[in-house]
């Protein structure tokens, strides 16, 4: 679980960033999993490095999906 505070820093933060680096996520685990699509809504680049595509890639919340372990 994520600390009450580091989370809303992390939601403050993701709407004022303007790349988001996900890596090694199946983007399903919450609350942390909305950091990249709140991003994405404030017109963040989001860039996925994943073994498989993942929620976010399927999703249309990836700009750029990089394969890789």
């Amino acid at each position: 679980m994520i600390p009450e505070d580091a989370q809303m820093r992390a939601f403050s933060a993701a709407k004022d960033v303007q790349t988001v680096l996900v890596v090694g996520t199946s983007g399903t685990v919450m609350p942390a999993c909305d950091i990249p699509r709140m991003a994405k809504r404030h017109g963040a680049l989001v860039i996925e490095v994943n073994p498989v595509p993942s929620t976010f890639t399927s999703g249309g919340i990836t700009d750029l999906y990089l394969p890789g372990t």
